[in-house]
């Protein structure tokens, strides 16, 4: 039996009724918003205003951990935030790996705890460093002896201190710092494992050496200041320092070392006159001895002087002060 076949004619007319324009069984035209796919397992419940709020936020908590650092292990120390993303708590413990050194946080009076890790890496060279060491870098991974556990206890409470004051806009906590952990799979959070995390990745550089530094912030403890994460909101109520703190801030700037010196005069030589001096040679200066002297605060001319002798030392003797608008910029 053979199939019918359908005419030019016949084919035209079906394909014009499946088009908008066709008279019979017309589709409607697309008016509806496009879809967008919406994932029920690792739903995103921050949005971008306020992860953006959280990273600007936490810009003081980067300078906090740089000082905190330098000053407890006496190295040159540089943190970068590297990332800021939505995760599930799940695949943050995942990532986290084992061993790793893991200390859950109390935010007081909010809910939920809080996760600080770092690497076993860069824990064990912090640990080098406060024992007086240059911070050798182990091949292997480790748990850290009790001894370690007790110093670097010690640093990371100074480390998250620092959160107070970065939170001091949004809501006054009170940060408690928890038993380290080396397995994160043994926590016990009381939060389920498809609750919605902010995870801050930060890179500490301690001299030569690198390593990260990861703070976690599930949804659950977040979600009580989450309101005032609104740009308008926000912004409206960063506060500026008390009084005393800005003393403190002042006296400190005090005792800042700079660098004083003082501009003779300046002379223009040839290569052939400047490979041709000899010991005992007279470079002729373009400023006479009762014209004023330069006077540079770390390169920037600051002040005109007159030179003369206190004792047995040279010296100058302050007679302007050079006005600070176009100087450029400091002098080499």
């Amino acid at each position: 039996m053979s199939q019918p076949i359908l005419s030019q004619q016949e084919i035209d007319a079906l394909l014009a009724a499946l088009t908008p324009e066709g008279k019979s069984g017309a589709a409607p035209a697309a008016t509806s918003r496009p879809v967008k796919p919406y994932n029920f397992r690792h739903p995103e419940k921050f949005s971008r205003d306020q992860i953006r709020a959280i990273e600007l936020l936490h810009d003081s908590f980067v300078r906090h951990l740089e000082t905190v650092l330098a000053a407890h292990l006496r190295a040159i120390t540089t943190v970068t935030l590297l990332s800021l993303e939505q995760i599930s708590l799940e695949e943050y413990l995942r990532q986290a790996g084992t061993p790793t050194v893991l200390y859950p946080l109390q935010l007081e009076p909010l809910p939920g705890r809080a996760l600080l890790e770092i690497q076993p890496g860069l824990a064990l060279i912090m640990v080098d460093r406060l024992l007086g060491g240059p911070g050798r870098i182990l091949t292997k991974a480790r748990e850290l002896t009790d001894v370690e556990i007790t110093l670097l206890e010690g640093l990371v409470w100074q480390m998250v201190t620092g959160l107070r004051e970065t939170w001091a806009s949004l809501v006054q906590i009170t940060p408690r710092l928890e038993p380290v952990s080396f397995n994160p799979q043994f926590l016990q959070l009381g939060m389920l494992l498809t609750e919605t995390c902010l995870l801050l990745t930060l890179e500490v550089r301690l001299g030569d050496t690198t390593g990260l530094l990861r703070l976690c912030l599930p949804f659950i403890l977040l979600e009580p200041v989450l309101p005032r994460l609104a740009p308008q909101v926000w912004l409206g109520t960063r506060r500026t320092p008390p009084p005393e703190k800005l003393e403190a801030v002042r006296q400190h700037l005090h005792r800042v070392p700079v660098t004083l010196s003082v501009r003779l005069g300046t002379a223009e030589l040839t290569v052939r006159d400047l490979l041709q001096l000899q010991k005992g040679d007279v470079i002729p200066l373009d400023r006479s001895t009762r014209q004023e002297l330069e006077v540079l605060v770390m390169g920037r001319p600051k002040f005109r002087a007159h030179p003369g002798v206190v004792g047995n030392r040279l010296a100058v003797r302050i007679v302007a002060v050079v006005e600070e608008e176009n100087h450029g910029p400091p002098t080499p």
